[in-house]
């Protein structure tokens, strides 16, 4: 769960390969271009809470046997 565009964009930055397309699912919850890194918003937060919500549907209907937060 997380922004495909993101995840590479940072990726990218740390000279690291981007995860592979299938293992993440990409909400289209945030615009990764309105981003500034290491600042918090009202966007990543929205985009956080859709995240863990959306996890938690799945881990509940037996989509995922486990959800990870960091």
């Amino acid at each position: 769960y997380g922004s495909r565009a993101v995840l590479d964009r940072v990726a990218h930055h740390l000279s690291l390969p981007a995860p592979p397309p299938t293992s993440v699912l990409d909400l289209q919850a945030i615009d990764p271009a309105a981003l500034a890194p290491g600042q918090v918003s009202a966007q990543t937060g929205a985009a956080s809470v859709a995240y863990i919500e959306r996890a938690i549907d799945d881990a509940l209907a037996g989509r995922v046997d486990a959800i990870v937060t960091g």
